[in-house]
């Protein structure tokens, strides 16, 4: 079976990285993701797994089609009841083909209404629609009249993990935040901070990078709505989580550290590492990050510093504290510093030239990913630092 892993625009190169790491055979990359070949076996551990992917979609069909009276009894001749129940929502997202439909939701509407009757017509009742959330999803690349057919597994984007509090917002995507931690080249075991951590995303991306976690543990796919799935596949999945749940390491105490002025974020950080079971193991702080101190002689700061729609005061604020900042974490002997930055804000206020960037972005956000690597000490000073951990700060109240 055919497969398509999705990934934030720019990152694709990252996310077929991860997957010759988890021993995918011969992903390729194509604009927007990653193909890969396996059983629906390796799709279910694809979703578990993948820390930078969006989606995980099974190819179920390619036709031609080249008038627009085909697409309905097209959709209907595919074997749609293999994937759709009338006990799971629906939705259908079309991309492209626009030679033939003018307006890519007429297209949708259409495929929509093809799976509806197909359903309806073996189960004697529709399913529900569900646009933003749905438990499957029906994903549509049409390239001229080439129409492939894509079934997804995930459910909920897989930037979802299953553990963030409902109202807490998070200024980067979970998937975004991994992409950036692998990018910056950290090895999982160096000391690592993210001094304006927020909500605590690239905290916990960190965490279970280190711990061997999949990102997938706490939540559930897509693809158990399948009709298939409880006789078929459901020991096949019980297996692959009890592997991730073995598989997981006891974190090293001390080395990932997370500061961030606002108490309310530093709140809002610590309630999702209890969430992720790693509030034992990330030192947090409440400070400003212009006041920030190595915690070790070496390591990683990896950030997402306020920009754009995220800061109230507006780009000048934003420039001034993203220079104090810098000024700050250049003197840095021997650290990696990675972050991920609105372009405009990167043209005018960061001298430096990185080590490596890379264009992406956060939401509608054009960004890129900024690795700088400090010199190292010289050989005539002594270290400042001892090289143990910090004490953790209590809970605030």
């Amino acid at each position: 079976m055919r497969f398509l892993a999705t990934a934030v625009r720019g990152t694709e190169r990252i996310l077929m990285e991860e997957l010759i790491e988890l021993g995918f055979e011969a992903p390729t990359m194509v604009p927007g993701g990653v193909v890969f070949a396996g059983t629906i076996a390796d799709g279910m551990r694809a979703c578990l797994w993948l820390r930078t992917a969006q989606r995980v979609m099974a190819l179920i069909g390619k036709e031609v089609i080249r008038a627009q009276s085909q697409l309905y009894d097209t959709v209907r001749s595919l074997p749609l009841l293999d994937w759709f129940t009338a006990d799971a929502t629906i939705s259908v997202q079309v991309q492209g083909g626009r030679e033939l439909f003018a307006d890519s939701r007429y297209a949708a509407l259409v495929i929509k209404d093809a799976v509806v009757d197909t359903v309806r017509q073996a189960y004697g009742r529709r399913p529900n629609v569900d646009k933003d959330d749905a438990d499957l999803q029906l994903v549509v690349l049409a390239d001229g009249d080439t129409f492939r057919f894509l079934i997804g597994l995930n459910g909920a984007p897989l930037a979802f993990r299953g553990y963030r509090r409902k109202d807490v917002e998070a200024p980067i995507r979970e998937s975004l935040a991994a992409a950036l931690i692998r990018y910056s080249e950290w090895d999982r075991k160096s000391p690592f901070c993210d001094p304006m951590c927020g909500s605590g995303t690239l905290l916990v991306e960190a965490g279970w990078m280190a711990t061997d976690t999949a990102p997938g543990i706490l939540r559930g796919f897509g693809f158990q709505q399948w009709p298939f799935f409880a006789a078929e596949l459901e020991p096949t999945w019980k297996e692959l989580r009890d592997e991730a749940l073995q598989r997981r390491l006891p974190a090293v105490r001390g080395i990932i550290l997370g500061c961030d002025i606002d108490r309310k974020a530093v709140e809002s950080s610590r309630s999702h590492l209890a969430a992720t079971g790693l509030v034992q193991s990330v030192v947090l702080r409440e400070s400003n990050a212009h006041e920030l101190e190595p915690f070790r002689k070496q390591g990683w700061i990896v950030t997402n510093p306020p920009y754009g729609e995220r800061i109230g005061g507006g780009v000048e604020e934003a420039g001034a504290n993203l220079v104090g900042f810098m000024d700050r974490v250049s003197t840095f002997y021997e650290h990696t510093v990675a972050m991920v930055m609105d372009r405009g804000l990167q043209e005018h206020y960061i001298a430096r030239k990185p080590r490596k960037s890379l264009g992406t972005f956060n939401g509608p956000i054009a960004t890129r990913f900024l690795v700088f690597r400090n010199r190292p000490a010289p050989s005539t000073e002594e270290p400042s630092l001892p090289d143990q951990p910090p004490a953790q700060e209590p809970p605030t109240s």
